[in-house]
């Protein structure tokens, strides 16, 4: 694990989080050690859940791609370039790790990002 790299990822998530939930909402962060098949290893699991907007089905299979933004933050000229996801994935990916994302338009979404330790 590569703390540096881990506390960005969350600051990414976190970031588009506040960004995509209106005033009121609400934003939490769970942070859990599971065991792992690895001797002396364990596996870090943040869970990431906000109850913004949301995002459709069709969009959350390219959240991942760089550049991509759903069509619905760009006419409510919610400020962004759709870098970061793409970023945010690599790093995940770089220390090993996985990063899945659940969403529901109008009712929020929820970032599982397992990191082995």
């Amino acid at each position: 694990m590569d703390a540096p790299h881990l506390s960005e990822v969350c600051l990414n998530i976190i970031s588009n989080a506040i960004k995509y939930t209106n005033t009121g909402g609400a934003i939490s962060c769970n942070v859990v050690q599971k065991s792992c098949e690895k001797e002396d290893w364990c596996n870090m699991i943040i869970t990431i859940t906000d109850n913004g907007i949301g995002m459709s089905e069709e969009f959350q299979k390219r959240i991942f791609e760089i550049f991509e933004r759903e069509r619905n933050t760009t006419l409510s000229h919610i400020d962004g370039s759709g870098i970061g996801m793409g970023i945010t994935k690599k790093l995940v990916e770089l220390m090993d790790g996985t990063i899945e994302v659940e969403s529901k338009q109008g009712e929020g979404s929820t970032f599982t990002v397992t990191i082995p330790c």
